[in-house]
């Protein structure tokens, strides 16, 4: 299957450099080699990326073929990164705004925790074996966002900075209450359910907690309206803009549901509407959960809510079609 990402799809930088942006990306592309890197995608400058989607280590050297920062000597991976992006902050002398992709290898496999922080983290509740490094790893991530937050204080720009902190899958490990992680049951909440944190000050209210359910694609559309943009220019959006529920903490009406897939799971597809959640198998079993009362996805109500079923099953087989997924699907006896 393709593993990259085709040069005439148009990115969220491209979209952003139009409107007179500078983009940079750090760290994890994965979207593809060196014709298809974030330079050929919308970005002016990349840093420590390559063809990998997880480094060898996060201590020196960290991808084959010294690939990624080929000089470095003992610095933890994450570590080096912040720096990089930290002196992009306090040098940039562009008259023109400028978007920062920065994407941690962290939390990433293999598990390699800072030593010190890994320190710290033994013999804490819960973090046995490769949870203390997995911990470690999170808690680097955690410190390097404190120091790039402070970087944009000290330019002094931090009052006209959006900030967005999210993550594209959920937890290597099962945490409780969750079910799922992304090792299994990755449509679950423990491998689908992932942090999204928004800072814009004098924008986006201070302190609010948002129940809306978004998913990443909405990103697109976010980012080309809070650059000025106007993002009903593009065909073919999958997400919708965040940017009015985020100025008002109001609750999204998508008046749609969305959808999850993995191409190499048994547990394919996902459908959230509202509350409700729909699983197909590729071995044909479909469950039905009420994730606003069932956190981890113990009490399947396939049975008890048919006509739920119905219309979900519906919907998805549009999508299915839409998306050329048919063929893969948990359904291959209906007609399609």
């Amino acid at each position: 299957c393709r593993n990259w990402l085709p040069l005439d799809e148009v990115t969220y930088a491209e979209a952003l450099r139009d409107e007179g942006y500078f983009n940079l990306f750090v760290g994890k592309w994965h979207l593809g080699h060196e014709p298809y890197h974030p330079i050929h995608q919308g970005f002016d400058r990349q840093i420590g990326t390559s063809n990998y989607g997880h480094p060898k280590s996060y201590y020196p050297p960290y991808a084959p073929h010294g690939a990624v920062f080929p000089g470095a000597k003992d610095e933890y991976l994450t570590d080096k990164l912040t720096e990089e992006a930290v002196s992009f902050v306090q040098e940039y002398d562009r008259e023109q705004p400028f978007m920062i992709s920065f994407w941690y290898y962290n939390v990433h496999s293999p598990n390699i925790g800072r030593s010190d922080l890994k320190q710290r983290m033994k013999g804490k509740p819960g973090l046995e074996g490769k949870r203390t490094d997995y911990a470690a790893q999170i808690a680097a991530v955690d410190e390097s966002v404190g120091r790039m937050l402070d970087a944009i204080e000290q330019r002094g720009i931090a009052g006209n900075t959006l900030i967005i902190f999210t993550s594209d899958q959920g937890s290597l490990f099962e945490w409780a209450p969750y079910r799922g992680c992304k090792r299994s049951d990755t449509l679950c909440e423990g491998g689908a359910r992932v942090p999204l944190i928004v800072r814009w000050p004098g924008v986006v209210p201070e302190g609010c907690t948002n129940n809306s359910v978004v998913q990443t694609t909405d990103l697109f559309p976010t980012l080309v309206e809070a650059g000025g943009g106007d993002a009903s220019r593009f065909d073919d959006l999958d997400g919708v803009s965040l940017l009015p529920i985020w100025k008002s903490n109001r609750k999204l009406d998508r008046g749609a549901p969305i959808f999850g897939y993995r191409a190499y799971e048994d547990q394919y597809v996902s459908e959230r509407e509202g509350d409700w959640k729909l699983i197909g198998t590729r071995s044909g079993k479909t469950s039905l959960y009420n994730v606003a009362r069932d956190r981890g996805e113990r009490q399947d109500l396939v049975d008890t809510h048919p006509q739920k079923v119905k219309t979900l099953l519906e919907n998805l087989r549009v999508w299915e079609r839409k998306m050329g997924v048919d063929g893969y699907s948990g359904f291959p006896s209906q007609s399609h």
